[in-house]
């Protein structure tokens, strides 16, 4: 009788819809990739209602870095939004992309338990914020929808996500092997993705080190419903899938008891909890944070620049640089025309090991604090005029 009364209630706790309203509720903390893309929407967003092309963008990179790299349209999308939504414009944007996600699974595959499966994947976007990525899975979902019921003009979604996100070319290679045209789109996307990797790795951005696995599940994720079906055994779907699904939740969990109780009180209180009273400067910055696009998000203001790109360089160990003596780390600085330096003070460990001992050691040394928090250290190696 027990079992009876226990197994309905187990299905509705994990029903489609119930794990919809988590990954609905998810998108209400911010995740690790979310300042970037709210630093790229706001400088659109000015772009837009200043009637101006910036091809570099002035913030980053000492004003060096491309602002037309992919995700372009939903860019715009954001950008346009900007001044209804402000900061939450991306949660907005992501929350629909959900709902749409879940009408489309819904349509394309009838079995409730897949489509459970299918949204718990998405909650692999949610988590970490990662709109690109998930502007573009929504489009190979659709592509996918269209493809399987026989509708016309599939390949226009499927052209959208490849303009989007590079990695769903690899998800496209699925409709080239059944239609070999598609090959030209791919090779013409191929192509300028190939450019854009080429300029953005020549000016010393950093490639993330978890490329390969992020990669490897959100194509993964991408080509879910087509393998729904394909005439898979069904036993190794579901064991790929499960195995998926739990890596995903592993990655959330360590992402999240990682980041989010240094990134959400500076998320609702738009950042000035971390950069109380911070000092008007211009200049060329660098920064070492724990993930450095809190900076880029605040650091947005004319005249003063962060010398790093979009990706961070603090994430891991492998990506923070190292300097043997202090000759070294001045040319260092007076080559890239460095101002200041700010410094994560709470940075350490493994996950955001903060600046190299000897980094610290110098700039205490040689260098005055001008400004300094319970988060942050500001260093003065060539000041210029306050902004006023």
């Amino acid at each position: 009788m027990r079992e009876k009364i226990q197994t309905p209630l187990i299905k509705r706790l994990i029903s489609p819809v119930s794990v919809l309203i988590l990954v609905l509720v998810s998108q209400l903390f911010p995740g690790v990739d979310l300042t970037h893309h709210l630093e790229t929407s706001r400088l659109y967003h000015e772009m837009i209602i200043q009637g101006t092309v910036l091809f570099k963008n002035p913030y980053l990179m000492a004003g060096q870095q491309p602002t037309f790299t992919y995700g372009i349209p939903f860019y715009i999308i954001a950008g346009v939004l900007w001044s209804l939504f402000g900061r939450f414009t991306i949660d907005v944007l992501m929350f629909l992309t959900t709902f749409f996600s879940f009408l489309v699974m819904r349509k394309m595959v009838k079995d409730e338990n897949s489509q459970t499966m299918a949204i718990l994947l998405l909650w692999g976007f949610v988590i970490p914020d990662s709109y690109i990525a998930y502007c573009a899975n929504f489009f190979l979902w659709f592509a996918a929808y269209l493809y399987l019921k026989g509708k016309r003009h599939y390949q226009i979604p499927l052209a959208i996500a490849y303009f989007t996100h590079p990695f769903s070319i690899a998800v496209g290679l699925y409709y080239a092997y059944k239609e070999r045209k598609h090959l030209i789109f791919i090779g013409a996307f191929l192509l300028y993705y190939f450019i854009i990797t080429f300029m953005f790795a020549s000016q010393g951005n950093t490639i993330l080190p978890n490329i390969i696995h992020t990669f490897i599940a959100r194509v993964a994720i991408g080509i879910f419903p087509v393998l729904l079906q394909e005439k898979i055994h069904k036993k190794f779907l579901k064991i790929a899938s499960v195995t998926l699904v739990g890596v995903i939740i592993i990655s959330n969990v360590v992402l999240f008891l990682a980041i989010e109780h240094m990134q959400i009180r500076g998320f609702y209180e738009n950042y000035h909890t971390l950069f109380n009273a911070f000092p008007n400067i211009s200049g060329n910055m660098r920064v070492v944070d724990y993930n450095n696009l809190p900076s880029a998000y605040y650091f947005h203001k004319k005249g003063l620049t962060i010398n790093t790109g979009s990706f961070f360089e603090n994430w891991i160990p492998r990506t923070k640089r190292k300097w043997k003596s202090v000759e070294e780390y001045q040319h260092y600085l007076k080559q890239n025309h460095i101002n200041y330096v700010l410094i994560c003070k709470r940075c350490g460990g493994i996950i955001f090991p903060g600046a190299d001992t000897a980094e610290k050691a110098i700039l205490s040394q040689n260098y005055s604090t001008i400004w300094e928090n319970q988060c942050y250290r500001l260093y003065c190696i060539d000041c210029v005029e306050e902004t006023p």
